[in-house]
């Protein structure tokens, strides 16, 4: 296995393990699109704790663990919990901390991401545009897809943020993943699906009119550090 992943939620009461069970997720690794990921929870009632083990690639890892947080905070806004979650690339040695606390109504996020943040999945830096996808997608069905579509137009994919990259793609732009931090601090430009498709794709291709924005989870309870 070439990556690997452990994150691990303490709850403080039982009702915040019901509420894990209703966030849904559409998983984006191989193999994984009809997964529901429920069935990947290790639920321990007794000790309050759920557990994922191996379960996720980079950039779901890098979703869910701030989003699922937020989701349960906002339902059970009256009780603590913490969550730990490491990602690891074994064979670049590159990876993804996160250390995550509520308490008293605050969401507070600390995150470490840490390898070559200089060098990109593919290399040299690109003449043409370079875009890296971030988070849920509403638009097109899964995120292979997405990268066909932005090769078809001429342009290149990273899974990692990095100087070179021109664009990230997140259709929430206040999301607390650290794909988003970091583009934030490197003063990267983040458009959603729809700003893609109407800047470099083909906005014909697409019914745009009926894409029905996704309300976005409130994020004024949380302090990213």
């Amino acid at each position: 296995m070439s990556v690997s992943s452990n994150v691990e939620f303490n709850f403080s009461v039982t009702e915040q393990i019901d509420v894990a069970k209703t966030y849904k997720f559409k998983l984006n690794g191989r193999g994984q699109a009809d997964t529901d990921i429920v069935s990947l929870m290790n639920i321990n009632s007794d000790s309050k704790k759920i557990e994922f083990w191996n379960c996720f690639c980079e950039d779901d890892f890098d979703t869910i663990v701030p989003d699922m947080s937020n989701y349960i905070a906002e339902r059970v806004p009256n009780s603590d919990f913490t969550c730990t979650a490491h990602f690891l690339n074994e064979v670049g040695g590159e990876g993804i901390d996160y250390e995550i606390i509520y308490k008293d109504g605050k969401l507070d996020i600390g995150y470490c991401e840490y390898g070559d943040d200089d060098n990109d999945d593919n290399g040299d830096a690109f003449d043409d545009l370079l875009f890296v996808i971030s988070g849920r997608l509403k638009i097109f069905s899964n995120r292979e897809e997405l990268e066909e579509y932005i090769c078809d137009q001429g342009y290149e994919v990273s899974s990692r943020i990095s100087s070179e990259t021109s664009y990230l793609i997140c259709n929430d732009k206040e999301s607390t993943s650290s794909k988003v931090a970091k583009a934030r601090n490197l003063n990267i430009p983040i458009i959603n699906e729809e700003e893609f498709i109407r800047r470099y794709g083909e906005p014909s291709d697409f019914d745009l009119d009926e894409y029905e924005k996704e309300k976005p989870y409130k994020h004024n309870i949380i302090t990213i550090r």
